[in-house]
């Protein structure tokens, strides 16, 4: 009877498989950046705001460049269900070509102007003048990290994910270890601070992505193809890309834009706030990444049915899928109440910074459901099927025309206490989103095959 709704053993043996090694290194970045949070916190609140504010711009380039990767994995994953392995190729090179002049940008400009940059997300001149070096510094690793997003987008969509997860391990490792060293000032090694953090930060990307090219290049997988195949493709694969791409690249420009005027709305209401915000969320993340893992996973199985010409089938895993999001969610925010206390009492944090993060726990208990529903129908369904125009809409709906616009009035206008500005807006947000997700998902609309078999086939309507 459950296999009726939660899918049956071949379904959660391919989303174990799938999801288990991608979770488990979201899960490793997350703890890790967690400790590096908690141990950033002990300088003071302002390096802890300065390091929230300097993350926030650094996720604005990893939405940008989540949508290049997002966009190339639904074609991939389709034409991984074909084993069309040169257009895979070819899709893996135009996404390096558009995710190195992004963050080769993004990173020039960072390294010019952090204090600009800054200064949009707070008026506070210690928080500014800690948290530049800290942008000079990390601007380098921008471009690391975009092609390090783009070749472990593709091992995964190729059902290759443990080698993602290794990298990760390593990666994070040196960070932590490396925090531990140059933040404190331990074995000899200078006292550095904030800078120290992002030096650590800095090294940890480079070693990601060495690991991920040196064992690639061991087992000659399709993470290192021959360059001339790699940067050949032709105009209708272009035009595909280009078209399947640009509304999910646009989607994460608006979605990090958004939550870029997010951070400086909440900066403008206090350092104390944004402080606790900072702690918050991540230890908010490391729930989420766990079901990142589901999401990326679902993305893979419904997007191969989908290239394959299985309507049907595509349509079935996306619903056992989304089947699991009440009992993952329930089980999350059952954790942020329970430990909401033991949580913040990682951080070095004030009466008021404490007090304000524990009530943003709770906040997220009540909100977490539905923001779960969203990502798995916006990033692991729609776009799996080829519907990126769908998750476009639906996001800026949600964000531009709803959250900010209550985030903005009632913080920057009204001048309401920061957790009744932040509830409303996020919550309004996410039901809004859930609404129009569902409606989309039962039409069975968003199955837009992009491979020649899958064309073939009739999709329901």
């Amino acid at each position: 009877m459950l296999s009726r709704f939660f899918g049956d053993r071949e379904f959660m043996r391919n989303m174990l498989k799938l999801s288990g090694p991608i979770a488990l290194q979201n899960l490793l970045i997350t703890s890790f950046s967690l400790l590096d949070t908690v141990m950033v916190s002990t300088i003071g609140e302002a390096s802890l705001a300065a390091v929230g504010f300097a993350m926030a711009w650094g996720a604005f380039l990893n939405f940008l460049i989540f949508g290049i990767t997002s966009g190339a994995s639904v074609i991939i994953v389709q034409y991984w269900g074909t084993n069309d392995i040169d257009r895979i190729r070819h899709t893996y090179g135009i996404s390096l070509i558009f995710a190195a002049i992004v963050s080769f940008l993004f990173g020039l400009f960072s390294f010019s102007f952090p204090e600009i940059i800054l200064r949009m997300f707070t008026p506070d001149p210690l928080v500014i003048s800690a948290g530049a070096p800290y942008i000079r510094i990390v601007s380098p690793a921008y471009l690391i990290t975009a092609i390090g997003m783009i070749v472990s987008t593709v091992l995964r969509s190729t059902e290759r994910v443990k080698l993602p997860l290794v990298a990760s391990i390593v990666g994070v490792s040196i960070n932590v270890l490396l925090n531990y060293i140059l933040i404190f000032g331990n074995f000899g090694a200078p006292r550095l601070g904030i800078q120290g953090a992002a030096i650590s930060s800095l090294v940890s990307t480079i070693m990601n992505l060495g690991v991920l090219m040196g064992v690639s290049l061991i087992q000659k997988n399709i993470a290192v193809p021959p360059l001339r195949i790699l940067f050949t493709f032709d105009t209708v694969l272009m035009k595909r890309f280009v078209t399947v791409c640009l509304p999910v690249f646009i989607n994460e420009i608006f979605w990090g834009a958004g939550k870029t005027i997010f951070a400086i709305i909440y900066g403008h209401m206090g350092t104390d706030s944004y402080a606790a915000l900072t702690a918050y969320r991540t230890v908010e993340s490391v729930m989420f990444t766990l079901f990142v893992g589901i999401c990326n996973a679902t993305t893979i199985m419904v997007g191969k049915k989908v290239g394959a010409g299985k309507p049907d089938e595509a349509f079935r895993e996306a619903r056992y899928s989304a089947a699991w999001v009440p009992v993952w969610s329930v089980f999350f925010s059952l954790i942020l109440i329970l430990l909401r206390y033991p949580f913040m009492r990682f951080f070095s944090l004030g009466d008021i910074a404490m007090a304000i993060g524990v009530s943003l726990m709770l906040i997220a208990a009540a909100e977490q459901p539905f923001r779960y529903f969203n990502y798995i129908f916006i990033v692991g369904i729609f776009r799996a099927g080829g519907d990126t125009k769908t998750s476009l809409k639906i996001d800026m709906i949600g964000q531009w025309c709803v959250g900010i616009v209550l985030a903005a009035f009632g913080g920057l206008v009204l001048k309401l206490p920061f957790l009744i500005v932040y509830a409303v807006a996020a919550c309004s947000e996410s039901v809004l989103k859930v609404v129009l997700s569902l409606h989309r998902f039962v039409s069975r609309k968003w199955i837009m095959a992009i491979t020649e078999e899958g064309k073939h086939v009739q999709t329901p309507s």
